[in-house]
């Protein structure tokens, strides 16, 4: 009875239509992919925050520890008296020479290895042959500056020369022909009339 009942509540297809088990199943499998989809998306997207919170803290971190690194500062030269005006007078010589540049001057010397004494294995004679060096060598790049310096003048001069030049070929050389051949046509004009006018002096006059 209980399954004659069944049957009876059950869709026979006449009255009623059957839905096919094989469309539920499909539903059924579609709904599942679609949430465990869903589930996937959002636990990625939690790992890429997740990721991204760490590198920025990271970064962060690595600019503030570049931001506290101390810098080393950077050795200053040392102060140093001018004590030239002391040392001209005590060797007789004028320090107005120096030009209120001792400082520089003693700077110099201690580069050619002077620093109120001789380095060790140096002679006054080696300290000599230096400071003749230096003297020639500032000399010799004074000279070839000075030499530069002329060549671009003459070279300007040059290219005036070019210009002028230029400027005087073509009608320029045609106009100062024509006016030679003018002029020596007046001089030989002039000669023509002093000789006629000799001639009449020289013949008698009529009564």
């Amino acid at each position: 009875m209980a399954a004659k009942e069944k049957s009876d509540n059950e869709p026979d297809g006449i009255t009623s239509v059957v839905p096919a088990p094989f469309l539920r199943a499909q539903v059924n499998e579609t709904g599942k992919l679609a949430t465990q989809t869903e589930t996937t998306g959002s636990q990625d997207l939690s790992k890429l925050q997740v990721t991204d919170a760490s590198s920025e803290r990271s970064l962060s971190v690595g600019a503030a520890a570049r931001k506290r690194r101390p810098v080393s500062p950077r050795p200053r030269p040392e102060a140093r008296e001018d004590n030239s005006a002391q040392y001209c007078n005590a060797l007789g010589i004028d320090h107005s020479l120096l030009n209120g540049r001792g400082v520089d001057f003693d700077h110099i010397l201690t580069d050619l290895g002077w620093d109120g004494k001789l380095k060790d294995g140096k002679t006054a004679d080696d300290l000599e042959t230096d400071i003749r060096r230096e003297i020639g060598r500032v000399q010799a790049s004074s000279w070839l500056g000075h030499l530069e310096s002329q060549e671009g003048q003459v070279n300007g001069l040059a290219q005036l020369f070019d210009r002028a030049i230029e400027e005087y070929t073509g009608r320029s050389v045609v106009y100062i022909e024509a006016q030679a051949e003018g002029l020596q046509v007046k001089v030989s004009n002039q000669k023509l009339l002093q000789a006629e006018l000799q001639n009449l002096l020289k013949s008698p006059e009529r009564d």
